[in-house]
């Protein structure tokens, strides 16, 4: 029983380490893919035609932000307006006010 346990700790823990390595893999390939001219040596949808042609580094850069999700950097805060964040704030104290209010009644 306690052999069966270790494996299972092992397959766990070795599915764990290839799907990070598998994931480390894509945002390596997707930052060369980007980092590479658009003249480069691979493109997969030629950028001179209309609309879809830069649909291939839109993927790529999705890959890329996931990837790095994955690893627990989130850059999407890097977007955020300021103004934004004050507005959430104030909404999120304004209903924590009418909370305690209709607590103290």
């Amino acid at each position: 029983m306690v052999v069966y346990g270790i494996i299972k700790v092992i397959i766990c823990y070795g599915v764990f380490f290839m799907r990070t390595i598998i994931v480390a893999i894509v945002g390596v390939v997707s930052f060369i893919y980007l980092i590479n001219p658009t003249s480069g040596l691979v493109e997969l949808i030629p950028d001179f035609i209309p609309i879809v042609g830069n649909l291939d580094e839109a993927g790529a850069m999705a890959l890329l932000v996931a990837t790095l999700g994955y690893f627990g950097l989130d850059i999407s805060n890097l977007f955020k307006r300021k103004d934004s964040e004050k507005k959430e704030e104030e909404k999120v104290n304004s209903i924590k006010d009418m909370e305690h209010g209709k607590d103290n009644k």
